[in-house]
C-alpha cells in the first residue's frame, strides 16, 4: 500500500533512521521513507529520483533552489514539497536562501514526537499530490440506536479493535469517527469540526487530510465528537455519500465505523448509505418496543427497504462484548447466517442476536 517516497534528511544518523523505521513498520501509513544522514548521498540520490516529499534539516539542500515549503530539484527537475527540521535547541533560524520564518505547516522542531511528523508529512502531502490507490473496498459500518445506554459506543469501539487487527480481508486499516451528540472529552483540537468543514467543502484527499488529523487507538484510528452536534446535524445524504465514495476508492482504509448518537443526524434516511449498520439494544420490554418504533419510522420514510437487510440487531448487556462474541458477530454477517431485521419478528423476540 505504501504510495508516497519521503526522503528523511538529519546529520544525526540515529534520529533519523529512528523515523524512518518508526514509519515503515506503520502498515497503514501511506508512506516510504527512506534516510539519509550524509549531504553527499542524499543529493545523489536526487539526481535519479524525484520524491513526494522531502523532510530535512535545512542544510542539507543548500546548493537548491529554496523557497518557503518547497524546493526546485536542479538535476531530476521539477518541484517537491520541504518540511523543514529546525533544531528547537538552539531557537536560531538557520542561514541560506530561505526566508524566515516559514510558515508553520513547513517547519517541526526536530525531536517532535514520531506521530507529530506523520501528521505533518500527510498534510502536506494531502496539499500537493492526490492520492489514488484503489487496492481494494471500504466497508463502511454505521453503529446506531434509539434505545439509550445500550452499549452503543463499547460496541463501536470492539468493532474497531477487532477489525484492527484482523488480517483475513487486510482488515487492519480502520477508521473510527464519533458522531454522537455530545463529547465525553473536549476535544481543543475540534478535528471533528475540521473534518465536517472538509466533506462540506468536497477538499480532495480526504483520506489523507483524515489520517493526518486522527489519532492512534489500539491500533486503529480515530476522530472523537464535535464539540456540538448541531454541525453534524448540517450533513446531508449526499455529504455522507461523497465522504463514502472517496474513502472507497482512496483504498487507505479498510473499515469505517461511525458512532451515531439518536439526535446527531438530521434524518435518519442517513443512515440507509452504511454498508452494515449494527443496532445495539436491550432485552427489555421498552427495548424491543423502541425498536419497533425507530422501524415504523423508516417505514413512514419510505426508506425501511433499503435498510432492512443489512440492519442487524445485537443484544448486549451491563459486561459489553466480548472479544470473541465480537468475532462470532462478524463471521455469521459475512457468511449470511447474522438474523438482519427483515427477518426478526416485529417488536423483536428474545433470540440473542450474538449466535
Amino acid at each position: 500500500m505504501k504510495q508516497y517516497k519521503v526522503l528523511l534528511y538529519s546529520s544525526e544518523e540515529g534520529f533519523v533512521f529512528a523515523l524512518m523505521n518508526y514509519i515503515n513498520r506503520d502498515p497503514q501509513m501511506p508512506i516510504l521513507a527512506i534516510a539519509f544522514s550524509k549531504q553527499n548521498e542524499l543529493k545523489t540520490y536526487l539526481q535519479e529520483h524525484k520524491p513526494d516529499l522531502l523532510v530535512i534539516e535545512p542544510d542539507g539542500l543548500r546548493s537548491q533552489s529554496c523557497r518557503e515549503g518547497a524546493v526546485e530539484l536542479s538535476v531530476t527537475g521539477g518541484t517537491v514539497p520541504v518540511l523543514w527540521i529546525l533544531d528547537a535547541e538552539t531557537g536560531k533560524e538557520p542561514e541560506g536562501s530561505l526566508n524566515w520564518p516559514l510558515d508553520p505547516v513547513y517547519v517541526i522542531p526536530k525531536y517532535s514526537p514520531a506521530s507529530v511528523y506523520c501528521r505533518r508529512m500527510l498534510q502536506i502531502l494531502s496539499e500537493s499530490n492526490p492520492y489514488m490507490n484503489m487496492e481494494h473496498s471500504c466497508t463502511c459500518v454505521g453503529v446506531y440506536s434509539p434505545v439509550g445506554r445500550c452499549g452503543k459506543t463499547t460496541l463501536s469501539r470492539a468493532l474497531c479493535r477487532y477489525y484492527s487487527a484482523d488480517r483475513s480481508e487486510r482488515g487492519n486499516g480502520c477508521l473510527y469517527l464519533g458522531w454522537e451528540e455530545f463529547a465525553e472529552h473536549i476535544d481543543e483540537n475540534r478535528r471533528m469540526e475540521e473534518l465536517l468543514f472538509y466533506i462540506k467543502e468536497r477538499t480532495e484527499n480526504i483520506s489523507l487530510r483524515i489520517k493526518s488529523l486522527a489519532t492512534e487507538e489500539c491500533g486503529y484510528d480515530c476522530i472523537p465528537c464535535a464539540v456540538s452536534y448541531q454541525e453534524l446535524r448540517e450533513i446531508r445524504r449526499e455529504d455522507i455519500s461523497w465522504l463514502f465514495d472517496q474513502i472507497r476508492s482512496d483504498g487507505l482504509y479498510r473499515w469505517l465505523v461511525v458512532d451515531i448518537g439518536t439526535g446527531s443526524l438530521s434524518d435518519l434516511e442517513l443512515l440507509t448509505e452504511f454498508d452494515v449498520l449494527y443496532l445495539p439494544c436491550l432485552r427489555e420490554a421498552h427495548s424491543r418496543q423502541k425498536v419497533a418504533g425507530f422501524r415504523q419510522s423508516m417505514q413512514d420514510r419510505k426508506c425501511w427497504e433499503s435498510l432492512e437487510e443489512h440492519c442487524y440487531p445485537v443484544f448486549m448487556n451491563e459486561a459489553g462484548i466480548s472479544s470473541e462474541e465480537i468475532r462470532s458477530l462478524e463471521e455469521s454477517r459475512r457468511d449470511g447466517s447474522q438474523r438482519t431485521m427483515a427477518k426478526e419478528e416485529h417488536t423483536l423476540g428474545d433470540r440473542t442476536a450474538l449466535q
